[in-house]
């Protein structure tokens, strides 16, 4: 890819699994342009990931666990409700 005229390689994340960021763009030093792509993907995700402040990346959990915990409650009530009806019919 070539930014600005100047021959770079550039690796550009689409999926930064971050709330807090849609894209990042990354310019490879020369003597890493030629390692496979998705090992140079997995050290920007992880460059990403570690650019989110801990604060920051302790709330993202937070709210994943909180929504994890009511689709477990939502399935258990189905569940209960699905075994219950069967009971009485």
């Amino acid at each position: 890819m070539v930014v600005k005229g100047v021959s770079k390689c550039v690796l550009e994340l689409h999926d930064t699994g971050s709330d807090y960021f849609e894209k990042a763009i990354f310019f490879v030093k020369p003597e890493y342009s030629g390692e496979e792509n998705s090992r140079l993907e997995a050290r920007a995700a992880q460059s990403v990931r570690n650019a989110v402040p801990p604060r920051l990346r302790r709330r993202e959990q937070k709210r994943r666990l909180r929504g994890g915990f009511w689709l477990a409650v939502g399935a258990a009530l189905g569940a209960g409700v699905t075994a219950l009806l069967n009971l009485l019919f």
